[in-house]
């Protein structure tokens, strides 16, 4: 019998872009080149991805999933959410098929990540709404089979296998083909600030929090995206960049390439803090020869921009290599964080929880007990993302204790009037 090949169309018909989180086949091999993190590593809208998996040895079949990841806006023109969606794929190909045990497929979405531990919440997402996102097939064949799939994503928590020959799929020998769109997926809309809070969005939360900065005796700052309602009301976590971290420059546009996302900007003012800040550090050998190195190991941007004259310029904190340290965490340590504003959170609270020993609690007994604290204040992603053994992980910048301050600033501070709405 032939060998058995599944190939899935993916098409993003929504308004946020679909991101590859991870992939795992049961039985079988990635048909080359078409593996998800290659053919749908990151699905724009209007974009569409694929992959295709095979059996592997005599009398097999393929099983295998595929994890996405997208977001959703939950409100209106006056505040509202932005919601993590969690899209997963699973099929199946068997050697023999016997009534129901033939080719399949299944689609679950939730707002948590399914292939870790999942909690009593993600049973009332259907209820509140949250979600959002729909998959569906393309071109079925009938109305039946529209309204099967329907049910399919209308309890997406319940283990549903759907035969392909139910779906309208197109099979070719013993090769089988599937198209699916997904739509409903959306970022926040431009004019709408979460949370009934106006100006708290991305760009104006970074610039806030640097004027902030500024004013009190430091080079900078970003948010750590977290916040909360105190007795001194609204307040934001703010990680504080002390002098010694680094310094403030104003970057020309020209020469980080006119970045246009927020992501880009990030890793532009990255590479740029790799490639300048050269310094002669010593000399080694005989006959001895100088040493450079770079002073810079990361930057961020301010968000702030200016025209002196000569074509615009980005502010950018450049951080010196003493005041950080860089490294490449698996996005599902971090919780596969969706939006930049998921990642912010999600490392800022893996920062928190790296300790390292300090001392010990009483000095002169036989077994001293060792004081532990934690080794960073804090961390932003500089959103550079890669693949190592099969795992996402992503572009991590952590500061270290002594080169900042971690503060709750009043959104009064930060937002004074007239912008308080």
């Amino acid at each position: 019998m032939p060998a058995r090949l599944f190939h899935i169309n993916i098409k993003n018909e929504g308004a946020a872009n679909l991101y590859w989180i991870a992939d795992h086949l049961e039985h079988g091999i990635w048909t080359d080149p078409w593996l998800p993190s290659q053919k749908a590593r990151e699905i724009p809208p209007k974009g569409t991805g694929a992959w295709r998996s095979e059996s592997d040895g005599i009398m097999t079949g393929t099983e295998g999933w595929v994890l996405f990841g997208t977001s959703a806006w939950l409100g209106g023109e006056i505040g509202g959410e932005l919601i993590p969606q969690f899209i997963q794929i699973k099929w199946s190909a068997p050697y023999i098929n016997l009534g129901s045990s033939g080719p399949q497929c299944q689609v679950s979405i939730t707002t948590y990540d399914p292939t870790k531990s999942s909690s009593a919440a993600e049973f009332n997402d259907k209820q509140s709404g949250k979600l959002l996102t729909k998959v569906r097939l393309a071109n079925s064949l009938s109305g039946d089979q529209e309204n099967f799939w329907n049910e399919i994503q209308n309890a997406p928590e319940l283990l549903v296998l759907a035969p392909l020959s139910w779906v309208g799929t197109v099979t070719l020998q013993h090769h089988f083909f599937l198209d699916l769109v997904v739509s409903g997926n959306s970022e926040m809309p431009a004019i709408v600030q979460p949370n009934n809070v106006k100006t708290d969005t991305f760009t104006k939360l970074f610039k806030a929090v640097n004027r902030w900065a500024t004013k009190h005796g430091y080079i900078g700052a970003f948010p750590n995206f977290h916040k909360a309602n105190t007795a001194e009301g609204l307040v934001y976590g703010t990680i504080l960049l002390k002098p010694e971290a680094g310094e403030f420059k104003d970057i020309p546009a020209s020469e980080i390439g006119h970045p246009q996302s927020l992501e880009a900007r990030f890793r532009a003012m990255h590479d740029y803090a790799h490639s300048h800040g050269l310094v002669m550090e010593g000399f080694s050998g005989f006959p001895p020869k100088p040493k450079f190195s770079y002073v810079y190991a990361a930057a961020l941007p301010t968000f702030f921009e200016a025209d002196y004259g000569q074509g615009t310029v980005y502010g950018a904190i450049l951080l010196k290599r003493s005041a950080v340290v860089w490294k490449d965490i698996s996005a599902a340590d971090l919780g596969n964080p969706v939006t930049p504003e998921d990642r912010f959170r999600a490392v800022n609270d893996y920062a928190s929880r790296i300790m390292m020993m300090d001392g010990y609690a009483e000095a002169g007994l036989v077994n001293p007990i060792p004081k532990f604290s934690p080794a960073y204040v804090g961390g932003f992603p500089n959103f550079y993302e890669a693949v190592h053994d099969q795992k996402k992980v992503y572009g991590t910048i952590f500061i270290n204790k002594d080169y900042a301050d971690w503060r709750d600033i009043r959104y009064e501070e930060l937002f004074p009037s007239p912008d308080v709405h």
